[in-house]
């Protein structure tokens, strides 16, 4: 779970490092301060008043071999005052070791480095909030309303970097608007080539290609008259800090455009293959394009494609919006078997694969945010969009922020890390079967802040019970890092008169968590957190339940007696539930004669949970039988009711 906080940054880290949630606040281990994130290897030390130069050495002295702890810098302009911080070096800060301390005799209190922030994403962009796949708080967007943590982490991964711009991102698409407020100060300017003197003046083999390239008209003109690569430009590196409109997974990079694509949306494999030559011809000059990302497909194999491709560049590929398994339906580029190519599906704001996007367990590589993504559209406007076409940018993005903490990464290591480091999805669609999660990729890459953690999964992820009922689920520890504790499992949310219980209570891989429902429990739809605790690390998983009312028939006639023949029998279906009579329920009731010939018919109960049927008795004698099921909003399914009668 991440922390979502509110404030000013007081204090600057020593190092940059990976910030968890931490179960316990000041001197007391048993207060709880929920999802704050704090320095990992800091604490904040304050010493009784009279304690001394010689006793504070003393004491680092005699804990520097449990915690490796150490000098650090004083808070006060007085030395040896009592609030002094200290540095662990050695050990990662936990319960354990906060417990241990605030006993020691000297000291007044122990508490957590937190760390504050301005807002949670960190820029001053005004729709930086709505942009639920970089940081899901659960916020309404476009009239949609989220997952909390269903996201890809940026605001903890830019604790890392921001990216850099020296990391150059190939963006092969219908052009970008290169002017667009949002775009202008990231995106890439050819400074060797003279604009419009129609002479290749770096000597690069294309001729003004100041900000890019046209492989339809082999210009330097590259600008957008779609909106579908300007639109992918924003994800990846719309500026950040401008006070305007959106921010990019990377606020600082350089994005280069190869437009191949007409204002139609469409362009040729030809063309394509140019845009790849283009970007490779652009690296062997010296420019440092590390990725490029591919918002489109659909065509069949092609060599010269694959050839073009394969030149050590990593390549973000969309898996296609068709819902098939391209394992079996092939959809090129992303069903190539290259190492530097990375095939992305498309995501929602639950975690759930989005309906539209095309899958395969062997050929689709990870999921990322691809449904309602906000970015920019040329003409300095904004829209929202739909598509693996707006997936990939993510984890374009992420690519370039990989390499700007770690820019000696080759193509294949970064698309191994970007499939290892992620948040497990349930459907089991993709090779990694994971969605993109930037702080995990980010955390890997340097050492100071790559501590154990671990994530929390649900599956299934919505369950329904019936009111004085039960269901399960099966809750699965995921480690990172090297983490090998138990998590002690909890529940929150839950709606009055329901229960949960967790089998076991402490795992280190998985347990059952059965919820138990009330008989008066209100039916709806409730989103209930799993959250787990192993010393200073809480993580959490959200599950939807789903609470119905069981619906009861029983059946009954107008008479006990026998019908004459060529007479009517008036069948009464009543409907029921825990709170009382039913209306409203859809009511199925069959007949059968003797001689085993159906009549049915359906009808909506009254404001008294009844309906009534009318049945015409043939001229044929003997026992009837009467069979009625029915469904109601916020129901489950009816029992089978029965009855009969006899004609006589």
């Amino acid at each position: 779970m991440k922390s979502k906080l509110t404030g000013v940054i007081l204090l600057l880290l020593v190092f940059s490092m990976m910030f968890s949630s931490l179960t316990l606040h000041v001197a007391n281990a048993s207060q709880i301060t929920p999802q704050a994130k704090f320095a990992p290897n800091q604490l904040i030390i304050g010493f009784k008043s009279g304690i001394g130069k010689d006793q504070i050495s003393n004491f680092y002295n005699e804990h520097r071999a449990d915690y490796g702890l150490s000098d650090g810098q004083s808070l006060r302009t007085d030395q040896y005052g009592r609030i002094i911080k200290l540095v662990n070096t050695a050990s990662y800060v936990d319960s354990n070791i906060i417990e241990s301390l605030k006993h020691d005799p000297r000291i007044s209190y122990v508490e957590p480095d937190y760390i504050l922030s301005i807002d949670a994403m960190g820029t001053n962009d005004p729709s930086a909030v709505n942009l639920w796949g970089l940081d899901n708080t659960g916020q309404t967007v476009n009239g949609i309303t989220g997952t909390y943590d269903k996201d890809i982490d940026l605001p903890e991964a830019w604790s890392i970097s921001k990216g850099s711009s020296s990391v150059v991102v190939g963006i092969i698409d219908t052009g970008i608007d290169y002017t667009h407020q949002d775009l202008v100060n990231n995106v890439w300017v050819n400074s060797g080539e003279i604009a419009g003197n129609n002479i290749d003046d770096d000597s690069n083999g294309y001729v003004d290609d100041v900000y890019g390239w046209n492989a339809i008209k082999n210009t330097g003109n590259n600008f957008d008259d779609n909106n579908h690569g300007t639109h992918v430009a924003g994800t990846i590196g719309a500026v950040g800090n401008n006070s305007v409109g959106v921010v990019g997974i990377n606020q600082q990079v350089k994005i280069i455009a190869c437009k191949f694509l007409s204002s139609t949306g469409s362009g040729s494999t030809s063309d394509a293959v140019k845009c790849f030559n283009y970007f490779s011809a652009l690296k062997s000059k010296g420019v440092n394009v590390v990725v490029t990302n591919n918002s489109w497909g659909g065509g069949g194999y092609s060599q010269a494609l694959y050839d073009s491709m394969n030149n050590g560049i990593l390549h973000a590929v969309a898996a296609g919006n068709s819902g098939v398994d391209i394992d079996s339906s092939p959809s090129y580029p992303a069903s190539y078997n290259l190492n530097n190519i990375i095939s992305v599906a498309a995501t929602d704001w639950n975690d759930n694969y989005a309906s539209f996007s095309n899958y395969g367990i062997t050929s689709v590589d990870i999921g990322a945010p691809g449904k309602n993504i906000l970015s920019t559209i040329p003409g300095n406007k904004y829209a929202y969009y739909d598509g693996t076409s707006m997936a990939t940018p993510h984890v374009t993005g992420v690519a370039a922020l990989a390499w700007s903490a770690k820019p000696s990464m080759s193509a294949s290591e970064v698309k191994s890390l970007m499939m290892q480091k992620g948040d497990p999805l349930s459907g089991n669609k993709t090779v990694s079967n994971l969605r993109l999660n930037a702080f995990q990729v980010l955390s890997a890459l340097n050492p100071l802040i790559a501590s154990p953690d671990y994530t929390i999964s649900t599956s299934p992820s919505s369950v329904s019970v019936t009111a004085a009922g039960s269901t399960s689920a099966t809750i699965t520890i995921n480690p990172v890092n090297g983490f090998s504790n138990s998590v002690t499992l909890s529940a929150s949310g839950l709606p009055s008169g329901m229960t949960a219980s967790f089998s076991p209570s402490m795992t280190s891989s998985s347990s059952t968590a059965t919820f138990n429902a009330g008989s008066q429990i209100v039916p709806g739809v409730y989103n209930i957190m799993i959250s787990g605790t192993s010393g200073s690390i809480t993580r959490s998983a959200s599950i939807s339940l789903t609470v119905k009312q069981p619906l009861a028939l029983a059946v009954s006639t107008d008479k006990t007696t026998t019908y004459p023949v060529n007479s009517f029998a008036y069948i009464t279906v009543t409907a029921s539930d825990n709170n009382g009579k039913v209306s409203g329920a859809s009511v199925s009731v069959t007949i059968k004669d003797p001689k085993n010939v159906s009549s049915s018919s359906t009808a909506i109960t009254d404001s008294t949970g009844k309906v009534v049927f009318k049945y015409k008795i043939g001229t044929i004698k003997g026992p009837y039988s009467i069979t009625s099921s029915g469904t109601a909003s916020g129901h489950n399914n009816s029992n089978i009711a029965t009855g009969s009668f006899t004609a006589g």
